[in-house]
């Protein structure tokens, strides 16, 4: 294995470029292994320490390519002390390694503070680049990729119905156990795509509705990509009255507005200002 990467190395003057010291964001396989960089290998295989999130997740896949080399745990968690040390290191003239268990680091993952603080101390920051699952999932979805919105996790409804006001698909990262109850709460007038299991095995695909792609989700397991595109409808204030009065004669008023803000994708706020207006 060690020796058919070194002649890669060689086909694409790996060898040649200098590696510098300094802190280097590498971006490793988001499940396939076989989608990692020659770049990266070749990084990490130099580094004189790698940082990851979990020691066995790198070292799996450090093994699956011959490499061996000292793993350090990092997350966001860690002291001051251990970045500390890595600063450092990289002034004393190291090449740090910085990976997350899968996929580009910093990307509602680890390394924010490290990073920020390798910079604050004046030592450089480089980026090895690779595999990334939003910006993955988009390129498969079918929606529009020139503008769109990343928010990471959200757990905050509020907070989603802001960001699908924009009419840009808006990717977001959901755990298995959460995604039955993301797609009942999101409006019809949406379009849904949900990756699950990128480059893995079981990798799947939906595209549709929300009722549709919930209809369709077999497994909820795995690692999940949602992207959602709220389709731009035009409600007149009329037709939102009549319905609201409709539903008043049953529900209070905060209940029917949130109805209807489900229905047509409308702030809740807004409805009720007409119910009290």
């Amino acid at each position: 294995m060690q020796d058919t990467l070194n002649q890669l190395y060689s086909k694409v003057g790996l060898p040649n470029q200098q590696l510098n010291a300094g802190l280097y964001v590498t971006a490793t396989p988001i499940g396939n292994l076989a989608d990692i960089t020659l770049r990266a290998l070749y990084l990490l295989s130099k580094a004189d320490l790698i940082l990851c999130e979990d020691t066995r997740v790198t070292n799996k896949l450090l093994q699956s390519y011959g490499i061996k080399n000292e793993l350090l745990s990092y997350n966001d968690h860690s002291n001051q002390g251990k970045r500390n040390i890595v600063v450092e290191r990289i002034a004393a003239g190291q090449i740090i390694a910085l990976v997350s268990d899968a996929g580009t680091p910093l990307i509602s993952d680890p390394g924010y503070k490290l990073v920020r603080q390798v910079i604050d101390a004046k030592q450089t920051v480089y980026t090895i680049p690779g595999a990334n699952a939003a910006v993955a999932a988009l390129a498969c979805a079918g929606l529009p990729t020139d503008k769109f919105i990343f928010a990471g996790f959200t757990d905050k409804h509020s907070e989603l119905e802001r960001l699908l006001s924009y009419n840009l698909p808006v990717i977001i990262y959901e755990a298995p156990t959460r995604v039955a109850k993301l797609l009942k709460r999101l409006p019809d007038n949406c379009n849904i795509v949900i990756a699950r299991e990128l480059t893995k095995l079981h990798e799947q695909i939906l595209r549709g509705t929300p009722a549709e792609v919930l209809a369709g989700l077999e497994h909820q397991k795995g690692e999940f990509v949602v992207i959602i595109q709220q389709d731009k409808v035009q409600i007149s204030d009329e037709l939102l009255r009549n319905e609201l009065n409709e539903l008043l004669k049953t529900h209070r008023l905060k209940a029917a507005s949130q109805i209807l803000a489900d229905k047509y994708g409308v702030s809740k706020k807004y409805v009720y200002g007409l119910g009290v207006g």
